[in-house]
């Protein structure tokens, strides 16, 4: 049974014969409760932020509540910690670019961004999640280049600040966004 439907679909197989799918509607839900490190609250999906249908290539928003058991003010939470967790790994990225690149430079980018692609998967946020793979899957790529081939490791450097870039603008949006919300909500 998906936590969101009012039905759920059974399966009959018995002595071999073909199987038979059966939708039993089910009683209208009562309100959940949600237990986290604050006190018990209800559940509820207000989707009443403006920020949301302003930011739709920032976060799929019914998928991200639903992630955190449909509690807003979690979620919420969770935004603003991953902005920080952002923004820690954006001066790392930049602390590699703006010195010389070495051995270990595009294995930090990779780092970096996956740790973004990550966090950013698990709350919905597709515009992050899709450019910081892309900045993670460039750099495991430049990161395969010998030191020696400067040629190659240049080329490969540019195509890593070029998906950079892409991930920075992301980056913006989403701040953007978080901002908005966080305004809306006081």
């Amino acid at each position: 049974i998906h936590p969101t439907q009012r039905w759920c679909r059974c399966r009959d197989v018995a002595n071999g014969r073909k199987s038979l799918s059966v939708i039993i509607p089910l009683p209208l839900p009562t309100p959940l409760f949600l237990a986290t490190n604050r006190p018990f609250k209800q559940i509820t999906t207000t989707m009443s932020n403006p920020a949301v249908t302003e930011f739709p290539d920032v976060i799929d928003w019914t998928e991200a509540m639903e992630q955190c058991g449909d509690d807003e003010e979690f979620l919420m939470e969770l935004l603003s910690d991953l902005r920080g967790e952002i923004d820690a790994q954006i001066v790392k990225i930049d602390d590699v670019l703006e010195n010389s690149i070495n051995d270990q430079s595009f294995l930090l980018i990779m780092r970096a961004s996956h740790v973004i692609k990550g966090a950013s998967s698990n709350l919905m946020c597709e515009q992050l999640r899709k450019t910081s793979t892309d900045l993670e899957q460039t750099a495991a790529g430049a990161n395969g280049i010998a030191m020696e081939d400067k040629a190659a490791l240049d080329i490969a450097t540019e195509k890593v600040k070029k998906e950079y870039a892409q991930l920075k603008t992301a980056v913006d949006d989403y701040r953007d966004f978080v901002d908005k919300i966080e305004e809306y909500a006081e």
